[in-house]
């Protein structure tokens, strides 16, 4: 990630690494993807501790945008892995209320994944 990433505690609970293990399954599940497991979790794991902030307002929403551009960089632009990509973030942070002096739901989308939506403008 473009920032340094702490290491993500493993509570099991519905926190960063329980994103990121949702994510890596589901993309593993359901596209093709060039990269190892372990630099596949490493992408996802960043970018989900990373919207994670963002969503909680830790951190600010320019990093969604700098996240899509490294999900983009891990050639996760291919129509499968952007279904996955938005099916897991939905889920996830479905009971989060986002401040609505920040985000609503299809802005977080498009700082986050916009560069992928972008990609393919069909998908």
């Amino acid at each position: 990630m473009a920032k340094p990433v702490p290491v993500l505690p493993d509570d099991g609970g519905p926190g960063p690494s329980a994103l990121a293990d949702a994510w890596v399954a589901a993309i593993e599940a359901r596209s093709f993807v060039s990269a190892a497991r372990a630099d596949l979790h490493a992408v996802l794991s960043g970018a989900a501790w990373w919207f994670t902030a963002v969503v909680e307002g830790r951190a600010e929403e320019t990093m969604a945008e700098e996240v899509g551009a490294e999900l983009v960089a891990a050639h996760l632009t291919d129509p499968a892995a952007l279904r996955c990509s938005i099916d897991v973030l939905s889920e996830h942070f479905a009971e989060h209320t986002l401040d609505p002096e920040r985000w609503s739901v299809p802005d977080f989308f498009d700082a986050g994944l916009g560069c992928q939506v972008g990609y393919f403008p069909e998908s």
